[in-house]
């Protein structure tokens, strides 16, 4: 049984939201606890362990395991990114906190529950290089993401492994959304004009205002359908990872009366009103999500004028390049960044293909080239 099966996954759903469900006729107890690690909910249900009272014993126990292992994870990183946090306001170096921390510190209840693997900044592009500075000289190793050269790259991973063994990695962005055709949408400058204060997470730490930072996450989780990622050695395209969608819940739950106008408008000015409406259906599919109606409404009126719908919809890894190619300005640059594109480095293409990482390197282009002329199955 894969871990995005949809029986499991509406039967996890249905738990979390707080039904009365039958435990599925087919479901191994193992299989299952390890769907709930795979979906990032295993300590929200720990967390609400009465809910769990017919389930399997073995099931409930591996998924307590995690919960406490993330506990404990949780508790080292949010001291290690209270003290990157401080070094970057020291040095003045404005930043954002995205994704899962983000919401994790101001919606979780217990920001450990929000299972996640690294913590996501946004800085100016500007100030890549002094935010470089601060992470090597707090010991964090980086990396360049993307499978492209560093001209080209709009993210970098920098990690820091500890003495115990652990690792504690921030995802530095440059450019809320990692496409060179998607760089005018949520900007650096735009997210820090309409942020506000993380304080449960550091006196230092801000994140967008919610209306942009549900709007990210919509985005983000529709990228998914295109952006692997990988799980046990399995590569899935899953933007129905139920954590995300219950990022999208508690955000949706948290909007005002004023915000949710706010947000149509801000998705229309984006062209982003297509994915925003898909995102906000499927949580109140799974969760039961209260949507206004009339938002609802506009956001399907608006969706029909989104030109990046290729990008937050299952499509050719070629037209989606075909844009980024466009977006670039210059020939020679164009032409620079699509060499960069095709010619990555072999530690890309093996962590890209985890499935393939022990065979040849051409085995791995090769894998690269088809994913530009054929569409992308839900996993490889």
């Amino acid at each position: 049984m894969r871990p995005d099966d949809a029986e499991v996954r509406s039967f996890l759903a249905s738990t979390l939201r707080g039904q009365q469900v039958i435990w599925p006729s087919t479901a191994i107890p193992e299989a299952v606890a390890e769907a709930a690690i795979y979906h990032g909910i295993a300590g929200l249900l720990i967390e609400a362990e009465h809910r769990l009272s017919s389930w399997p014993p073995d099931a409930v126990d591996r998924m307590r395991v995690e919960a406490r292992g993330r506990a404990m994870w949780e508790l080292r990183h949010r001291q290690m990114l209270v003290e990157l946090f401080a070094l970057l306001a020291e040095r003045g170096i404005p930043f954002i906190v995205l994704k899962g921390t983000a919401v994790a510190y101001d919606l979780y209840a217990n920001a450990a529950t929000r299972m996640r693997g690294d913590t996501d900044l946004l800085v100016a592009a500007r100030d890549v290089p002094g935010t470089e500075e601060a992470l090597g000289a707090l010991g964090y190793a980086g990396e360049t993401l993307g499978g492209v050269t560093p001209e080209f790259a709009l993210q970098q991973r920098w990690t820091l492994s500890t003495q115990s063994g652990a690792s504690h990695t921030i995802d530095l962005h440059w450019q809320a959304l990692n496409a060179p055709s998607l760089k005018d949408l949520l900007s650096f400058a735009d997210c820090l004009a309409h942020s506000r204060p993380l304080p449960r997470l550091s006196p230092d730490a801000r994140t967008m205002d919610r209306v942009r930072l549900l709007i990210h996450t919509c985005l983000h989780r529709a990228t998914q359908y295109n952006a692997p990622y990988a799980v046990g050695g399995a590569t899935y395209f899953d933007p129905g990872r139920l954590i995300w969608l219950w990022d999208i819940h508690l955000l949706a739950k948290a909007l005002t009366g004023n915000e949710w106008p706010q947000l149509c408008a801000l998705a229309a000015s984006m062209s982003v009103s297509a994915p925003c409406r898909e995102a906000l259906v499927a949580a109140q599919t799974s969760f039961g999500t209260v949507l206004p109606g009339d938002t609802m409404r506009t956001l399907g009126e608006a969706a029909g004028a989104d030109p990046y719908h290729s990008y937050f919809t299952r499509s050719h890894a070629a037209s989606r390049a075909f844009q980024d190619v466009g977006a670039i300005a210059g020939l020679s640059t164009k032409l620079r960044y699509i060499r960069s594109r095709i010619v990555t480095t072999e530690a890309f293409l093996r962590s890209k293909y985890p499935q393939l990482a022990a065979r040849p390197l051409p085995v791995l282009y090769g894998r690269r080239l088809l994913d530009l002329v054929l569409r992308r199955s839900n996993a490889s």
